[in-house]
């Protein structure tokens, strides 16, 4: 029920304790308004009562809070008014929904509304149609409150939060991870952060399964044990799916009279893992010719290869910068510095003299230098003054060159073309290096290091070779006109070879039937065909030109 429009002293209106929006945000421009316009809606409020239902001086406020505290502001004394007779549970929905439609709540008001509406007997369904919620969302923001408390939202509000962000907060199960990925929402770093924790919280749900498959099927052993017999499968901290995949299969696979032992040492970064305690005796296959002989390739290339490298490095070490050079010192300089690659610390360690390997650029040397600090020195000593165009060339020749470079397939040893050590090669030489036949044979891949595959046996054209199945030659001499595809097969026998029982093919190629009209032999292929196999059935019968056997 509503009364018509009356003017209450400002002094009368009191703020709704329940009230869900806490912040009323700026009111200078809405106060300058007033001042020059006047309010131009009414406010709407309900009698003052008191919790036991006493009724107290003055009314309060059920719509227009904003604009009774901007009209004191502006100096007013009165504000039109509707009084409206309401119970607490309807004032809390109509203030829910006025916010709500001028999208003024925040979530955590909007949260704060809903659960005042339920805590006064609403259900999700009521409280749905008292604000116009969908069911979905007043649930989302009853668990968000439940879940996190009000404190908590409140520290994190102004942020670029989603309510997606606080949902994926739900799926994380430890509380201490849980509260620390809170303190991150609306920041650049809790997608990556929460992303991580659950792929974390994923891997542990996989140990703990891969346990549980261990212990049904094995007795409890060590990583020490488990390293003196046979693993059967093992697993790092890090465990995948398909890890757990391989253990399950692994699990239906094992014999039961053979007793097995499993271990899970991941707190010490040893893994978990299934074993025997026999030790299977693995022979290994024997060396086969071929196998000698490319890993005495492979050695003998990387010789070879090792001193050319020297041999580069050398001419490097002792090279000064005339004025005739110059010109290709720069060349090589910019081509360094648009096609080579990093400055590898190896090359530079070799042409310094330098023993120490770093791991890392500031590891130190047995002189207490980083490699970095060593570099410097370097290049300070050997390059001031007039030698400091030798930098260029050093610099260069690191960004090109490394022990390693070959151009060779390091499995077989065929040749593979290496375009940087070309431009290498070709800078230096410009520079007064002088290759040597074996480096020449080496870039262009002629040198009779290299494996070479047997060339394919080529057929005396004197002597044409014959299908071995239909007889045919290669020259496509067959009265079934059929083409060439292998040593000694046509198009039309390659899929079947005398033995083949289970092929039901007939091919295109049929000399048989092409050389007689009529034929005395029951052949579906060829005349060697039959004799082969004596092939012979009437259901083929169709397959043959009429009149054949």
């Amino acid at each position: 029920m509503l009364t018509g429009i009356q003017n209450i002293k400002i002094t009368d209106l009191y703020p709704h304790q329940k009230n869900p929006r806490r912040d009323l945000g700026d009111l200078t421009e809405l106060a300058e308004s007033i001042k020059a316009r006047g309010v131009l809606q009414n406010l709407t409020v309900v009698p003052h009562v008191s919790q036991k239902g006493l009724k107290l001086t003055g009314y309060l406020i059920v719509i227009g809070h904003r604009r009774v505290e901007a009209a004191k502001l502006a100096g007013l004394t009165e504000l039109p008014c509707v009084i409206a007779e309401m119970d607490e549970k309807t004032q809390i929905s109509t203030m829910l929904l006025e916010n709500m439609q001028r999208c003024d709540l925040t979530m955590v008001e909007q949260a704060e509304g809903i659960q005042m509406m339920i805590d006064l007997g609403g259900s999700v369904k009521s409280v749905s149609e008292r604000t116009g919620l969908s069911e979905t969302t007043v649930r989302r923001r009853v668990k968000m409150l439940e879940t996190f408390g009000r404190d908590a939202l409140e520290s994190v509000q102004g942020r670029p939060i989603k309510i997606e962000d606080y949902e994926s907060l739900y799926k994380i199960n430890k509380k201490k991870s849980r509260e620390t990925l809170f303190k991150l929402l609306g920041t650049p770093n809790f997608d990556y952060q929460i992303k991580q924790e659950l792929e974390n919280q994923e891997r542990e749900e996989r140990q703990k399964k891969a346990v549980v498959l261990m212990k049904n099927v094995a007795n409890k052993g060590t990583y020490e044990e488990a390293n003196k017999g046979t693993m059967l499968w093992r697993a790092y901290n890090y465990i995948s799916a398909k890890d757990l995949e391989e253990l399950e299969k692994k699990v239906e696979s094992l014999k039961e009279s053979v007793e097995h032992y499993w271990f899970d040492d991941s707190k010490n970064w040893k893994g978990m893992g299934l074993y025997t305690k026999e030790k299977q005796k693995v022979e290994k296959p024997k060396e086969t010719k071929q196998e000698k002989e490319r890993k005495a390739r492979i050695a003998a290339l990387k010789e070879a290869f090792s001193i050319a490298y020297e041999l580069r490095l050398a001419f490097v070490q002792q090279f000064s910068v005339t004025t005739k050079s110059l010109l290709a010192v720069e060349a090589m300089a910019i081509d360094a510095l648009f096609f080579g690659d990093y400055l590898r610390e190896d090359t530079f360690r070799d042409y310094a003299g330098i023993k120490e390997k770093f791991r890392n650029s500031w590891d130190k040397t047995e002189k207490g230098d980083s490699f970095a600090e060593a570099a410097a020195k370097v290049f300070t000593e050997k390059f001031t003054g007039k030698q400091s165009a030798n930098a260029l060339v050093v610099g260069a020749f690191c960004r090109f060159d490394a022990s390693g470079f070959s151009t060779y397939d390091t499995y077989d040893g065929k040749y593979r073309p290496n375009e940087k050590l070309s431009k290498l090669y070709s800078h230096i030489v410009q520079l007064g290096y002088e290759m040597s036949d074996d480096e020449i044979a080496l870039l262009d891949g002629t040198h009779k290091l290299f494996y070479k595959p047997p060339e394919k046996k080529k057929t005396d054209p004197k002597e044409e070779q014959k299908c071995r199945v239909c007889g045919c030659t290669e020259n496509n001499a067959c009265p079934g006109g059929c083409s060439w595809v292998e040593d000694d097969l046509c198009s039309a026998c390659v899929d079947q070879e005398p033995g083949d029982e289970d092929s039901d093919d007939v091919g295109s190629c049929d000399p048989c039937l092409a050389a007689r009209e009529k034929c005395d032999k029951c052949c579906w292929v060829c005349q060697k065909f039959c004799k082969d196999m004596q092939k012979c059935t009437n259901s083929k019968q169709a397959m043959i030109n009429e009149g054949g056997a």
